[in-house]
């Protein structure tokens, strides 16, 4: 019986050592999403190199896992040792497929290996790759249809798939790497029955923007609150012209609503600064009020001039929002490149880094949750916005450029 092992790892100084416990808070220390929808289609075992050492047994194919926190010399490393021991190697993931579309030199070295490349979304092609492993004739290069498909998991559910991203920022997005344009809409009644067989009293809705499509989400929600589940969402600034769908949200179970980074750019902080905190802080508000959490997804794009981030940092924190998840990027010759800032002691107030740094300092968390219980209640306060802040700087702290 052919033997499959699953592996996940991201950068290797946030690899598992020996004698320590595991780097990163255990709010982020999830199995991975697309390693899951896996096990619809395939028995294998699983090892998130983020909390155990490599074990590569006696097992014959190993499929390596990349995102955005995997980092090309863990790559490499990683490679080598598998490949050393005579494995068969497939990676995939979106940091693979982005590398194919967007930066294809860096492949070059790998293609020259004995392993094989899967660009796309691995499940719309696990049948191909299965069938050319039992007549041992496995190709270098494996890329899926666009189509998008969905399978189940336990943590998220996903209602309409897609990319729903700013056009600079599609590079970047898994499911625009994996699906294009394409789009899929699933039938409310489908994700309905999913839901009450869903143990979990917390889920993440793991669809791009639950503003896309006004009418299909109040539909979905108007009838999800009879399961008193505890929701996660994300929304583009379309949320703010419709209140009536906040209020539904907040009827429904919605804790947390993640603005995407359309709702506020670099650029603007500098140049509105001022008449900026009082436009967005009313929008934070009105969300705020109907007990629901606020956090910024927020996508920066660096230029040559040095900014002082501390500065900008109190611009944010007027605005008051609850969390803060940020990307940085650089543009060079027209193309954008993801940078990992990560938090050291003593940094200059001109390292992006410090935004992150300031917003996490326990005296900034104390701060915020003081204004929740009043704003938010003493639930959502305790049960969501002190210990998600609390991972979040744990997350910083431990250098992890941005949770996983």
């Amino acid at each position: 019986m052919k033997k499959f092992l699953f592996l996940y790892s991201p950068f290797s100084n946030l690899s598992y050592q020996e004698n320590f416990p595991p780097k990163g808070a255990d709010y982020f220390l999830k199995e991975k999403e697309e390693i899951i929808q896996m096990k619809n289609l395939l028995t294998f075992d699983y090892q998130d190199l983020r909390i155990r050492k490599l074990d590569l047994k006696d097992y014959e194919y190993i499929f390596l896992y990349c995102d955005f926190l995997t980092d090309f010399p863990t790559i490499n490393f990683l490679t080598e040792e598998i490949l050393i021991n005579k494995k068969r190697l497939f990676l995939f993931g979106p940091l693979i497929t982005h590398y194919f579309y967007y930066q294809p030199t860096l492949l070059e070295n790998l293609k020259e290996k004995e392993l094989s490349l899967i660009i796309g979304f691995l499940p719309n092609i696990i049948s191909e790759i299965l069938e050319d492993i039992n007549i041992q004739r496995i190709k270098k290069i494996y890329q899926a249809s666009s189509t998008p498909n969905y399978f189940p998991s336990n943590s998220q559910i996903s209602l309409i798939l897609g990319c729903y991203c700013l056009e600079i920022f599609k590079p970047f997005c898994k499911n625009f790497l994996y699906f294009k344009d394409n789009k899929k809409i699933r039938e409310i009644k489908e994700v309905i029955k999913e839901t009450s067989n869903n143990s979990n009293k917390l889920i993440e809705i793991d669809d791009e923007d639950v503003t896309n499509n006004f009418t299909y989400y109040s539909d979905f929600f108007s009838y999800a609150w009879r399961f008193k589940k505890h929701w996660i969402v994300k929304a583009s600034r379309n949320i703010f012209a419709n209140p009536k769908f906040i209020r539904l949200l907040a009827k429904a179970g919605v804790k947390i609503i993640y603005l995407k980074e359309d709702w506020l750019n670099l650029d603007e902080l500098i140049e509105r600064r001022e008449s900026l905190i009082k436009e967005k802080r009313k929008e934070v508000k009105s969300i705020q009020k109907e007990k629901i959490l606020v956090g910024a997804k927020l996508s920066f794009i660096l230029k040559e001039e040095r900014l002082n981030f501390k500065e900008i940092f109190y611009i944010l924190k007027k605005i008051d929002f609850d969390f803060l998840e940020i990307r940085f990027f650089l543009l060079e010759n027209s193309q954008l490149f993801l940078i990992y800032p990560v938090y050291q002691p003593f940094l200059p107030d001109t390292s992006p880094i410090v935004l992150k740094r300031e917003f996490y300092s326990l005296k900034n968390i104390i701060y915020r949750l003081s204004k929740r219980l009043h704003r938010v209640g003493f639930y959502n306060t305790l049960f969501y916005s002190l210990p998600l802040n609390l991972a979040y700087r744990q997350n910083l702290l431990e250098g992890f450029p941005f949770p996983p």
